[in-house]
């Protein structure tokens, strides 16, 4: 009779979903949640729609669409991630919302099992995490972060990535206008026009925001004031010393699909020392922030990475992503310039700090990538290194948050993109 009793007592344990609220606390007041990676074994962290890496981490609030995401270990110690969802403010800060205003389901849950690479130099665990699911429903449109913590060693955070999700309510439309005065070479700015008949009469100015940002990746977003009403339904947002952004130089192309032969920005590709090492194309400078009098020619991708990408493969299929037999590499960035300057390369959404070489006379860096295709550039304390131009060809984005009257939360209820040849 006892041990019918004590069995009776173990089984809600056992068949109990796992949760683990009390084990990672949410701290108000931390400041602003960005992309970040805190494990040095995470490798190749990607958010997207559906597996398209080159469009943001947004989808409608009531849709077929899905979120995407990946990332590799490559540690030897075993790990046992665990994700949750928080709700954040336009301006990427926790919002007053609880788990249960937001969501249904845990607010812990476990990732799902990981693959394992398939015939890789470096061996790595692949994990794969659909959003929504079954275990996670959202029930608002906003920001939010998703962490992902390892319960096997004592919660630590290992890495988060934002995303929202848009309820569209409204009519944007993005302008382009000359930058007057001394900044006319060098910069551009982008003016908002804002239909809001949609939303209603009912309607304050106060519970729109509306921000701007060139690029996706590794740009800071700028809050734009109204500037007027241009009719009864229709506002413009911006002013003269708004919304201006220094028109910086095209981004550079890296292709690692192969690592048989050098592609499109590769010098040499070497086996050495049990590790693919990769040479880039040296690139030089002159002085930070130079206005160059034309923009560079060069096509790019504005600033969107796609990873797991393979062409040393073949598919009856034509597709080239393979996120389990795509290899890592030791790539190698050079800089050539005057010592003296803080330089970062970006790649993608991702900044690495660089080097001096007295031997070189020139700014390194080496980076451990996986096969695919990266975007890349040069900054000194946010200033493009190899000159900026009001010609460069930029791609913009605008989002627009609405607070309906008594709500506590935000709604983001417009995403636009405009890419624009800026002519000064």
């Amino acid at each position: 009779m006892c041990s019918k009793f004590i069995l009776l007592g173990i089984l809600p344990l056992l068949f109990f979903p796992f949760t683990a609220a009390a084990q990672f606390p949410i701290t108000r007041g931390e400041g602003v949640y960005a992309d970040s990676i805190a494990h040095r074994d995470i490798k190749s962290v990607t958010l997207c729609r559906d597996e398209r890496q080159n469009t943001p981490p947004i989808i409608a609030l009531r849709g077929s669409e899905h979120l995407q995401l990946t990332f590799d270990y490559l540690g030897e110690e075993p790990i046992s991630p665990v994700y949750r969802i928080l709700h954040c403010d336009p301006d990427w800060r926790l919002s007053d919302l609880f788990p249960s205003d937001y969501m249904v389901g845990f607010e812990e849950n476990q990732f799902p099992t990981p693959e394992r690479s398939i015939g890789t130099v470096q061996p790595y665990l692949h994990y794969r995490l659909q959003l929504p699911n079954a275990d996670v429903k959202l029930q608002l449109a906003g920001n939010y972060i998703v962490q992902v913590f390892d319960t096997y060693h004592g919660g630590a955070l290992l890495f988060q990535r934002q995303f929202a999700l848009l309820d569209e309510r409204v009519v944007l439309t993005l302008e382009q206008r000359p930058v007057v005065g001394v900044r006319r070479l060098s910069h551009q700015q982008v003016w908002a026009h804002l239909d809001v008949q949609r939303i209603g009469r009912l309607f304050d100015t106060r519970d729109v925001r509306l921000f701007v940002q060139q690029g996706w990746n590794c740009g800071t977003w700028q809050e734009l004031p109204m500037y007027r009403w241009e009719s009864s339904t229709q506002l413009l947002y911006g002013g003269q010393d708004t919304a201006l952004f220094s028109g910086g130089d095209e981004w550079h192309v890296l292709d690692l699909q192969t690592l048989r032969t050098p592609s499109q920005g590769v010098r040499n590709i070497v086996y050495r020392e049990d590790a693919y090492q990769v040479e880039v194309l040296p690139d030089q400078f002159s002085l930070p922030g130079r206005v160059k009098d034309h923009a560079t020619a060069r096509a790019d991708l504005d600033g969107w990475c796609v990873c797991g990408y393979n062409t040393d493969r073949l598919n009856p299929g034509g597709l080239k992503y393979f996120p389990l037999e795509c290899e890592y590499a030791w790539v190698y960035f050079t800089l050539k310039g005057a010592v003296g300057q803080t330089i970062t390369l970006e790649i993608g959404d991702v900044a690495y700090p660089m080097h001096y070489n007295f031997e070189r006379n020139a700014y390194e860096a080496s980076v451990y990538l996986k096969q695919g295709v990266y975007s890349y550039r040069y900054s000194s304390q946010g200033v493009n290194v190899e000159g900026v131009s009001a010609e460069t060809r930029n791609d913009y984005w605008a989002l627009v948050y609405y607070r309906e009257r008594g709500a506590r939360h935000w709604q983001l209820i417009k995403v636009a993109n405009s890419v624009t040849d800026f002519k000064p």
